[in-house]
């Protein structure tokens, strides 16, 4: 979205993709220049405010990814970018765009995570260790979370103690030994009904009828839950997301909680299987393989060593065809140099991991973008002897943003040249959007539809 502020009269605009990101109706909502601060998340109003002050006041540009607090609650995250010129009537004008990088703040901590995870299998430490890394990346993820993990009993009846720090001991133990059932709060009922379980407010639900003390003994309200299953569809544990307050997650955050679980799966799977195996490189390669993301080892001079069907299926080569070859010859040739540089930082103990963005060749010729997490695997000495990394296909969502780009650096050019408007249509779903010079060469009501 686009916005743009006048000093001379006071005047803030908003484009309607501003206002939809805010989730604010530009029928019903008059933007405020001294009400921004309203729509920033509280743990984020500092240091928004010092940019937006240096920005208004002229000491540097404004560039910063914020939170914000949308009109119906949520917490997006955003990137908003500003500049200042001069209008052809002499005026000072501030400009910038607003893009919604939630998905990518989101996708970045949630690999982040994910390596973090299996970095700490790939080393045998305790499954409590792995569940724990994963619980604390989705809760810098989701504002306000406590997340925790309860195992199941050998036979599947009743709840065994909880893996999860920002949840008192005294409520894990609560819950320890408790009977799965059609109404036992959120984790038992899950794990009994195996499919999802949302309760927005404690204080009401019928399921939570027996545990609603204990909850409100440590502030809790509301609890959706996830049972995490085998590839059987054996409950192995469920994933529990609490907060302090009555909240329903939307479905992006579901999406995540999901992709979390999966994640919790393959760690207490092969937690249950075999505790010698998980202390093996026979233990990593079986969690690697069975992960829905695309994730590679390669050995130190670059060869591919362990491949899964994701990323096989990113690349499209089956295993037997990419085993052997070099990684660095599949990557675009402008993108090499930076490449051979992080590679010497893993391998020299400067970096234990990184995350990178890159062009790739795949098979049938076509250049996509790959997103990788990649950590350092070290033996007892700690010295490296391979790679692991997590890949994502992010050609999509870089096409989306280079589009974006265009749009904004074309409605800027426009914007220089005196008396010449600008005007952008969205193909999509055919909105046509005028740049207040259309406005004024037509003399058309401004903010009316074109």
């Amino acid at each position: 979205g686009n916005w743009e502020f006048v000093p001379a009269t006071s005047r803030l605009w908003w484009s309607d993709q501003t206002s939809a990101i805010f989730e604010r109706s530009p029928a019903s909502f008059t933007v405020a220049l001294k009400g921004l601060a309203d729509h920033v998340y509280p743990a984020d109003h500092e240091r928004c405010e010092e940019a937006r002050s240096n920005f208004f006041a002229g000491k540097a540009g404004l560039d910063i990814k914020h939170r914000i607090v949308t009109g119906t609650g949520r917490v997006r995250w955003v990137h908003e970018l500003g500049e200042k010129r001069v209008d052809g009537q002499g005026r000072e004008v501030m400009s910038g765009t607003v893009q919604d990088i939630t998905d990518l703040v989101r996708n970045e901590r949630l690999l982040v995570s994910e390596a973090r995870a299996l970095k700490a299998l790939s080393l045998g430490l305790p499954l409590e260790t792995v569940l724990e890394e994963v619980l604390s990346g989705l809760e810098t993820i989701l504002p306000g979370a406590l997340t925790s993990v309860n195992l199941l009993s050998a036979d599947g009846t009743r709840l065994r103690l909880g893996v999860g720090p920002a949840l008192p001991p005294a409520f894990h133990q609560a819950l320890d030994g408790l009977p799965i059932g059609p109404c036992a709060g959120s984790c038992g009922t899950a794990a009994y009904r195996r499919e999802p379980v949302i309760v927005s407010d404690l204080v009401s639900d019928p399921l939570w009828a027996d545990y609603r003390d204990l909850a409100g003994q440590h502030g809790l309200r509301a609890c959706w839950s996830l049972p995490v299953q085998d590839p059987t569809g054996r409950v192995l544990a469920t994933f529990a997301v609490y907060y302090r307050e009555p909240h329903a997650p939307d479905p992006e955050d579901m999406a995540l909680a999901q992709r979390a679980a999966n994640v919790i799966g393959i760690a207490v799977e092969r937690d249950i299987k075999d505790a010698a195996l998980r202390a093996s490189d026979q233990r990593f390669r079986d969690t690697f393989a069975a992960a829905a993301t695309g994730m590679t080892i390669t050995s130190l001079d670059g060869k591919y060593v362990e491949v899964n069907a994701a990323y096989c299926r990113m690349f499209g080569y089956t295993a037997e065809e990419l085993y052997g070859l070099d990684i660095k010859s599949f990557i675009h040739p402008d993108d090499r140099n930076k490449y051979s540089d992080e590679m010497r930082a893993l391998e020299g103990g400067q970096l234990d991991s990184y995350i990178s963005e890159r062009r790739f060749v795949v098979k049938d010729a076509r250049v996509v973008w790959i997103r990788s997490s990649v950590s350092a695997l070290r033996d007892a000495g700690g010295q490296t002897i391979a790679r692991a990394a997590i890949a994502e296909d992010i050609t999509q969502q870089r096409e989306a943003e280079e589009a974006l780009r265009q749009a904004q650096r074309l409605l800027s050019m426009a914007s220089r040249v005196s008396r010449h408007g600008a005007w952008q249509v969205d193909l999509a779903d055919q909105r046509l959007t005028w740049s207040d010079e259309v406005y004024a060469i037509h003399d058309f009501p401004h903010g009316a539809t074109p």
